[in-house]
């Protein structure tokens, strides 16, 4: 009883002294400590090349944000040409880039890191890379030369690009080991333009400067008697495939050779020779190229050459008659050479009753000299008779 007396009073004790002895305490506001944490960017993305942008000395590239914010985040867009020596082109917000100053048909590394907005800015340490290549450097143009109306055109090959080659503006199928091709049966005293350009994985470099190379002209062909005279003679050529504004000449020879008459330089592929006296003569006619042919300007080509002559004077007649013929002998009045001759036979109204072949002097009915009998006439009749002359052709 008295052990339970003495426990209950040392509780009583101790739970006085405790609430005696302690303390109740209210919350306080509580301080910040603020850091300002920026994160990193993320590496871009989808390098590409702009083609139509890029040419033998510059690469025009584009790229995405990969969702960085697009005011703040930058772009350090480095390049080399040997995944070695890096050049810094850009260093700013722009999602593309120009990179200029570079060697035509060369390869180039290219990498780009993202720039957060920290001072100083960092990078996540990742490169977005690409390689691309610049298109080919303009070509020089291209030599030719030129034998008639065929052109050989030659050029030099660059390493890794294709050649194309181009006349008049189209181009032509060659080999890729070709450094010439020969073009056959041009048009005579003609122009024809060739430029090239080189070919590369990133496309066709600027065209060369032009070429221009002229066909010769060629001799003409079928010169003949158009019209004749006693006084003079017009002749016409073919242009044998020469085209309009071709120049030609005309030249006459008498029979022993001697130049009578030369003709300026004309397009006419028509010509007249006048106060000519009746005979025989030698006509030639002949092409030259172009001024503008810079190989062999004004070349003229080989002559061609036509025999012929002018209306004889007409031969004197005489005859000698009986009841029931007529025998004509005709003195020729101017010579005799390549001279044809023929006699005609006509009644009192104009009609043809009979006539010679053209012949000459020593052939045909002429073999005994330029005579011959025209037989069976009716007596007390009017006849006419005609002595004609002509040069052969």
């Amino acid at each position: 009883m008295k052990n339970r007396r003495i426990s209950a009073l040392l509780t009583a004790t101790i739970l006085t002294s405790l609430l005696v002895g302690s303390s109740v305490y209210a919350a306080s506001s509580p301080s910040t400590g603020t850091v300002e944490v920026i994160t990193l960017a993320n590496t871009p993305s989808n390098l590409t090349m702009k083609m139509n942008e890029t040419t033998d000395t510059k690469l025009s590239l584009a790229w995405e944000e990969n969702n960085n914010p697009l005011a703040v985040t930058k772009y350090k867009l480095e390049y080399s040409d040997d995944g070695n020596q890096w050049t810094e082109a850009q260093m700013d917000q722009d999602l593309n880039e120009t990179i200029v100053g570079l060697t035509g048909n060369t390869r180039y590394h290219v990498r780009i890191s993202s720039w957060n907005q920290d001072s100083p800015a960092k990078t996540n340490g990742s490169y977005l890379t690409g390689q691309f290549m610049t298109k080919p450097a303009k070509p020089a143009v291209p030599n030719g030369n030129v034998d008639g109306q065929t052109i050989k055109v030659n050029w030099i090959n660059v390493p890794n690009t294709t050649t194309k080659l181009y006349m008049n503006g189209n181009e032509w199928l060659i080999n890729a080991e070709d450094i010439s091709k020969t073009f056959d049966g041009l048009t005579p005293n003609t122009p024809y333009e060739f430029t090239i350009a080189y070919e590369n994985e990133t496309g066709v470099s600027d065209l060369s400067e032009n070429l221009v190379v002229y066909t010769d002209a060629i001799k003409p062909t079928h010169l003949q008697l158009i019209d004749r005279s006693q006084t003079s003679l017009t002749l016409s050529i073919d242009s044998n495939g020469n085209p309009d504004g071709t120049e030609y000449q005309y030249r006459i020879e008498n029979e022993e050779g001697a130049e009578l008459s030369v003709s300026s330089w004309m397009t006419a592929r028509e010509f007249e020779f006048t106060n000519l006296e009746p005979g025989q003569y030698k006509i030639f006619a002949k092409a030259r190229n172009s001024s503008e042919n810079t190989v062999r300007p004004l070349e003229a080509t080989e002559e061609i050459q036509l025999t012929t002559g002018t209306v004889p004077n007409a031969p004197q007649v005489t005859t000698t008659k009986t009841e029931n013929s007529i025998s004509v002998q005709l003195s020729a009045a101017s010579g005799t050479t390549n001279v044809e001759f023929r006699i005609v036979l006509k009644d009192a109204s104009n009609q043809i009753i009979d006539e010679t072949e053209w012949s000459k002097l020593g052939e045909g009915w002429a073999s005994n000299g330029l005579q011959t009998t025209f037989n069976g006439l009716s007596p007390n009749a009017t006849y006419k008779l005609e002595g004609l002359a002509r040069y052969a052709d």
